[in-house]
């Protein structure tokens, strides 16, 4: 409550109805403007980074940093985003594209955690339609380097191709170390 307080009055005063997460965002994005959604979505994020910290690691911040860590995050963004316009660079957002068909296509992302010597890694498996078939989460102790959590996500993508029995199968990540080693003849 403290630091909704301090926060956007707007969103102080909204009135929303119980829904999913979906729905949730959907009555913000049509009641906000741009900068108090941002600021909302960025004070959420924040206070359930905090309450991660105070369950796992048994650290308690302030509310008061949690409002000045995101007004720095947003006027980091403004910065950036408004730096990028001005030089002229493309501000396209990269598109995805569905699969033939017959296809499915896996996207697979890892995440480090240094700190706790972990790696979080995530698929989201789509058919032809584009529509979600499958997700799956494996979180892996004791990784430390970026370049192993990425190819420890693209192992465990094609562990569920076949476990699924897949044979059309177009995997996509964002290392591209990774899947240019992948797309080599032979052994990476």
């Amino acid at each position: 409550m403290a630091v909704w307080q301090e926060g956007c009055r707007r969103v102080q005063k909204l009135s929303l109805e119980e829904t999913d997460g979906r729905g949730f965002l959907l009555q913000l994005r049509a009641r906000l403007n741009g900068e108090e959604l941002l600021e909302t979505l960025t004070l959420a994020r924040l206070i359930w980074l905090r309450r991660n910290s105070f369950i796992f690691n048994q650290s308690f911040s302030d509310p008061g940093s949690i409002i000045s860590h995101a007004r720095d995050i947003m006027s980091t963004f403004t910065e950036v985003h408004f730096r990028s316009l001005e030089s002229g660079l493309p501000h396209s957002q990269p598109r995805w594209e569905r699969p033939p068909l017959s296809w499915k296509k896996i996207n697979w992302d890892a995440a480090l955690e240094i700190s706790n010597r972990r790696v979080g890694i995530g698929l989201v498996v789509r058919n032809g339609a584009g529509e979600v078939e499958a997700a799956l989460t494996v979180c892996i102790p004791f990784v430390i380097d970026p370049t192993l959590a990425e190819v420890l996500g693209a192992w465990h993508a094609l562990l569920f191709c076949r476990q699924q029995r897949y044979t059309h199968v177009i995997l996509e990540g964002d290392s591209q170390e990774v899947v240019k080693a992948l797309r080599k003849d032979g052994p990476c």
